[in-house]
């Protein structure tokens, strides 16, 4: 909570405290002037009591400036509710006639719930430290409106006796409901500033998930414009190359190009549409991924005339989203890398499930290349490693030049 708020509710909780001061002593003048003693003394008493509750009630209704009213009101009115009620009780007792009102011991009690209001908001607000000062105000004030006057007269009524002792179970009580109190509210301050601690480092974690989120993101689109605007640019450059290389040669086959060209290019435009409008593997969620694997591979093969060989394990096993879309997009990824590289004939497929988890494999006997001496950052190699580590999968890839590829991924059964 914030200090403004909490120095709002303190003198919310004053008012209230202020009003049920009235009330009491409203409802004690009728028990004292209906059961007791029906003297003037005991309604003047009760009238200067709910007196000095009005003004302190008015003090903190008053217009003051902002920085007084924070600062000084709250510790006034206090003050004022400890002293008033007290020395009030003491000049009544010493010039009363009422016997009600000349019984220290009696008038003490009926001191004590307005005594613990004000000290329930001292508690409250301040350390224990004001506590004990305002124990030890109303215990010096007690001290010395009960003994000053028979010590001056030399006379000292043995009943005052009771009026120590009831003075001393009142201070005592005084100071344990405070000490309570004070200690509540000191852990409750602590807790606030821990809180408040740990929301500052959530707010910075969350600042860093959030640019992770956006970095990790952006590594996601850029794969995904690889697989599918990167795989499209990449076909066409080799078909026009062709394309141009048979034009005067053989236009037939120069216009058998130039149409899987056009096919190829209006696919890959559906692609890259789809991977643009909501970045999600569309067909692998209208069909599940044995069916898409299948529907790649199938379209693939068809493209560029391959014999296809192709194993998938139905049904497999469940697994959480993310897994389904690394495989799909490993799977589009290695089998468009022989469509448009490998120079193959063959081409195998297989998806399999087994004790060691989902295991995808993709073959070709194609011209191969060498994997220890491809460049780290390209950007085919590297987006099917970066696919493998966000599902905590194994990925090998084996290819030799003139020895064809092998591409394959295991999930872990156990990954979430």
């Amino acid at each position: 909570m914030s200090q403004s708020a909490f120095s709002f509710r303190i003198d919310q909780l004053l008012r209230v405290a202020l009003m049920l001061w009235v009330v009491y002593f409203s409802l004690l003048a009728l028990v004292d002037w209906w059961l007791v003693d029906r003297d003037t003394d005991v309604l003047l008493y009760y009238t200067v009591q709910i007196m000095n509750s009005l003004f302190i009630l008015g003090l903190t209704l008053l217009p003051w400036p902002r920085i007084w009213q924070k600062k000084a009101m709250l510790p006034i009115a206090l003050a004022l509710m400890a002293i008033l009620p007290t020395v009030t009780v003491h000049i009544m007792q010493h010039i009363a006639s009422s016997e009600p009102l000349r019984s220290p011991d009696g008038m003490t009690l009926r001191l004590t719930p307005i005594l613990l209001m004000a000290l329930l908001l001292t508690a409250w607000h301040y350390r224990w430290s004001a506590v004990l000062l305002f124990g030890l105000v109303v215990t010096v004030l007690n001290v010395v409106g009960i003994f000053l006057p028979p010590i001056v007269d030399g006379v000292i009524p043995r009943f005052y006796s009771r009026a120590v002792l009831v003075m001393g179970i009142q201070t005592i009580s005084l100071l344990i409901v405070g000490y309570m109190i004070s200690a509540l509210m000191s852990r409750l301050r602590l807790q606030q500033r821990l809180l408040e601690e740990a929301n500052a480092r959530l707010r910075d974690q969350a600042s860093t998930q959030i640019e992770l989120t956006i970095s990790h993101e952006r590594n996601r689109m850029a794969r995904e414009l690889h697989d599918t605007l990167a795989h499209t640019l990449s076909g066409l450059v080799v078909q026009l190359q062709t394309i141009k290389a048979y034009r005067d040669i053989e236009p037939a086959t120069s216009q058998k190009l130039l149409d899987d060209a056009l096919v190829a290019t209006r696919d890959g435009l559906q692609e890259t549409r789809g991977a643009l409008k909501a970045l999600l593997a569309t067909p692998l969620e209208d069909l599940g991924l044995p069916l898409a694997i299948r529907q790649i591979a199938e379209e693939a093969a068809a493209r560029a005339n391959l014999d296809l060989r192709l194993a998938i394990t139905e049904p497999l096993p469940s697994f959480a989203p993310e897994i389904g879309h690394a495989l799909y997009r490993i799977a589009q990824e290695a089998i468009m890398n022989v469509v448009y590289h490998a120079d193959a004939k063959t081409l195998s497929v297989q998806v399999t499930a087994n004790t060691q988890g989902i295991q995808l494999t993709v073959v070709d006997d194609g011209s191969g290349f060498d994997a220890d001496s491809t460049h780290p950052n390209h950007w085919g190699i590297e987006g099917l490693r970066e696919r493998a580590q966000l599902v905590d999968g194994y990925l090998c890839i084996a290819s030799q030049a003139g020895g064809g590829t092998t591409i394959q991924l295991t999930v872990p059964e156990n990954t979430p």
